[in-house]
């Protein structure tokens, strides 16, 4: 219920299994991109809203990979990623949680 005007994700991923292919914010609130890049084992994905704000479950985007090689392929949140309280900045974010893939 907290209303938040931005959100940094900062993803790991492994490049040996894992290929970037797009970052996608169709259908997200958030209407402004500040950064949005991927590859070699990262992705950066920073979106805002001007003057505005949103609360609740929302998209922020969507990230693709394709599937290089097999094995397990971990995407975890890094450090900088964060979600900003609309009234002073603050990163509320309190729980990060990546996941694990098995790829075959």
């Amino acid at each position: 219920g907290t209303a938040v005007n931005a959100v940094q994700a900062n993803l790991s991923y492994p490049a040996t299994r894992l290929q970037f292919s797009s970052i996608n914010t169709t259908g997200s609130p958030f209407t402004t991109t500040i950064q949005n890049s991927g590859g070699g084992g990262t992705v950066q994905l920073g979106v805002g809203i001007l003057a505005g704000s949103t609360s609740g479950d929302q998209l922020v985007g969507t990230v693709t990979f394709t599937a290089i090689s097999t094995g397990s392929a971990t995407v975890a949140f890094t450090a900088g990623s964060g979600i900003a309280r609309a009234s002073d900045s603050t990163d509320i974010c309190q729980n990060k949680v990546g996941a694990t893939y098995t790829i075959t």
